[in-house]
């Protein structure tokens, strides 16, 4: 081929481009997929595809951009810098979640700049830099999140880089280069399997150990009680969430003898600080009582309130007794109970006063159970009345969630289907789990770590995420605690309620209907997993939610490359090793004569690697043969020329490659020659 012919893209240039291409693309994936912007992956990845192809149509013609490319680079960064710090920047550019991480802001700006980058990849080196920022992607996104597909992310750049950097030294040559080349990619591809099964390992690791832990605990620690998921029916304000991994045993807790299931209520919390739930509900003051009978004359709602209700009557029963609040399903209307006295507060929850003399063990309550149906509650309006207005405050969700909630919402023309919408989210997207791990102290809001970080835990941080998602769309939520029903027991007719039917769930406010309970926890089902039980839903909390799907594809894809890289070579790689940059053509001459000295050389004993420099072979040769030896004075001229050929400041001209063509063959003549056939006139004195 002419040297002088355009240096266009082979196949094996093509696929140096597209593993250059997909090794960026990994990280803006991952900064897109951190951010919830479907829309900003799509942009930018579709410019970035773009601009690599400009590169190589580029390279294709010849053409160097780089003065235009730090120009335009240079452009970017301070026109971006600029609106970065006056806030004023578009949703198309960055993302709203951006604006209010600083980290992931720093990141988007580096993901446009390398957009704008991708129109000038003209060389290898450009292209084989682009690892750089894209690694620098995925560890801001490992940084600012604990989600574990950040390995897969990991693992798809290393694949695709490792192919990306085989490919830049791919040349056509002999059959002993196609084994060096097997041998690299084969064991890139045995180090892309090792993180790959690694990542597929450690959710069975991370469990066993979690699990091991949970168990061993109280063992370890005999004097300390083990956690258990309040319900409130004590005298304390707080109801702390996402406190860590819950034990709920089967201990009977107390027998409810009732004609239908319900959701036996406790308390009712309405303040949201992030951490933790109060609950604001002055107590009223003491309630006379007649005969045991309290009716629940401080009703908040009137009939009118109520919509379709139907009456419950419960009967409760504990051999250990109650104390704090009572347990009623709905909204209770009246009491009898071995008791003088009663409180009431503002959510219509009810407490026992202190009492110093035996427990109360029985109770009868009777309750209006609402009976709306779906398409009431669609039609039930907006028109909230004053005393809900502060269950709608917006502010309780961070902004990311509010945006979330907007997003899953979006389309929805009434509150019910949005509220319905949110709990599929969580059925889809979330994973009960009682052996979740405590919310991290350097987090500040459960629920937005609880959605986008660890996207599992255990009802009371599923009825927080729906009654806060529900809060920013302004829809009047606030969230219960209690019990579920429990088992019916057929042959006494009562429900057994036990301490793993503790439970919580959210609270959604309807006009004209009231308070209607919302489950928010998948299936309800709040029953103690065994081991293996546990750990399926840690295999689909790791795989099937989030990203990690997206992430375990990438990945997979690059091994694959590598993989079939490895089977169907297209080219075997230069014995003489990687050589990303190109040669001029007078270069090009004087390393075919190196190679030529260098086999003749090697014939005397002279190891020779691909890195050993022609002055270097001198003085080898000389060792092993001595410097009287008659080729010495051929071999030391030819070096020497060849030495200011290959590193001299300038490109060699005709006339020194002419006499590093005549010193070479002096000194592979010399070297051919039997021993006492030699001559020792230099032919390049004759030339002169």
């Amino acid at each position: 081929m002419n040297s002088s012919e355009p240096d266009r893209p082979t196949p094996e240039r093509r696929i140096f481009y597209l593993a250059g291409l997909l090794t960026t693309l990994v990280g803006v994936a991952a900064i897109s997929l951190a951010v919830q912007s479907y829309g900003f992956l799509l942009l930018a990845g579709s410019l970035t595809a773009v601009g690599h192809l400009v590169s190589s149509r580029l390279r294709a013609q010849g053409r160097s951009l780089r003065i235009v490319e730090t120009v335009v680079i240079t452009i970017c960064l301070a026109t971006y810098a600029r609106l970065f710090a006056t806030g004023d920047t578009s949703p198309l550019l960055s993302p709203g979640i951006a604006l209010f991480h600083k980290e992931l802001s720093l990141a988007v700006m580096l993901v446009w700049a390398e957009v704008v980058r991708s129109f000038s990849l003209v060389s290898d080196e450009a292209v084989m830099f682009s690892a750089v920022p894209s690694l620098a992607l995925i560890g801001v996104v490992a940084t600012t999140s604990t989600r574990g597909d950040v390995i897969l992310f990991f693992t798809a750049w290393l694949a695709f880089s490792i192919l990306m950097f085989v490919e830049s030294g791919r040349k056509t040559t002999t059959s002993r280069g196609g084994q060096k080349f097997r041998s690299v990619t084969f064991s890139a591809t045995l180090a892309i399997g090792a993180v790959l099964a690694g990542s597929v390992v450690s959710p069975l690791v991370q469990h066993t150990a979690m699990w091991g832990f949970v168990k061993l605990a109280p063992t370890l620690s005999a004097n300390r009680e083990p956690l258990e998921l309040p319900v409130g029916e004590g005298e304390g304000n707080v109801l702390e969430i996402s406190e860590g991994p819950v034990r709920l045993s089967s201990r009977e807790e107390m027998r409810v003898r009732a004609s239908a299931p319900a959701y036996w209520r406790t308390r009712v919390w309405d303040i949201y600080s992030g951490r933790d739930w109060k609950s604001h509900a002055p107590l009223t003051p003491r309630l006379p009582s007649s005969s045991g009978f309290v009716e629940n004359q401080f009703q908040a709602w009137t009939e009118e309130d109520r919509g379709p209700t139907t009456q419950l009557v419960q009967q409760f029963y504990s051999p250990s007794g109650f104390r704090g609040y009572l347990h009623a399903a709905g909204e209770p209307a009246a009491f009898w109970i071995a008791s003088s006295d009663l409180y009431r507060d503002s959510f219509n929850c009810w407490r026992l006063p202190r009492l110093s003399g035996p427990p109360i063990t029985e109770y009868r309550v009777v309750s209006y159970i609402s009976t709306a149906t779906p398409d009431q509650l669609r039609n039930a309006g907006s028109d909230y009345p004053p005393e809900v207005e502060r269950f709608r405050n917006r502010n309780d969700a961070t902004f990311r969630v509010r945006m979330e909630a907007e997003r899953i919402t979006r389309g929805l023309d009434n509150d019910y289907d949005r509220v319905m919408a949110l709990r599929k989210y969580l059925a889809r997207h979330c994973v009960y789990d009682l052996q979740t791990p405590p919310l991290p102290k350097d987090q500040d809001d459960a629920v937005e770590y609880f959605l986008f970080e660890s996207r599992r835990g255990y009802c009371d941080v599923f009825a927080s995420a729906l009654a806060v998602m529900a809060r920013s769309l302004g829809i009047p939520a606030r969230i219960a605690t209690g019990f579920m029903p429990g088992d019916f027991d057929e042959e006494r007719g009562e429900y057994v309620v036990r301490d793993r039917d503790r439970h919580s769930w959210a609270e959604i406010y309807f006009p004209g209907y009231g308070w209607q309970a919302v489950e928010a926890t998948p299936s309800g089902d709040v029953t103690p997993q065994d081991f293996w039980s546990s750990l399926m839903s840690e295999l689909r909390f790791f795989y099937a939610s989030g990203n990690a799907r997206f992430a375990l594809l990438l990945a997979t894809l690059g091994f694959a490359l590598l993989a079939l890289r490895v089977v169907f070579p297209a080219a075997p790689l230069d014995p003489e090793g990687f050589a990303p940059r190109r040669l001029s053509a007078g270069r090009r001459r004087a390393r075919a004569l190196w190679r030529d000295l260098a086999v003749a050389l090697r014939r005397h004993g002279v190891t020779v690697s691909p890195a050993t420099t022609p002055l270097e072979m001198a003085d080898a040769f000389e060792a092993l043969n001595g410097g009287s030896h008659p080729a010495a004075e051929a071999v030391r001229c030819a070096s020497e020329l060849l030495s200011e050929a290959l590193y001299g400041p300038g490109e060699p001209t005709p006339g020194q490659l002419e006499d590093l063509g005549i010193a070479c063959r002096w000194a592979r003549r010399e070297l051919s020659r039997p021993a006492g056939r030699r001559t020792a006139s230099n032919p390049l004195s004759v030339v002169e």
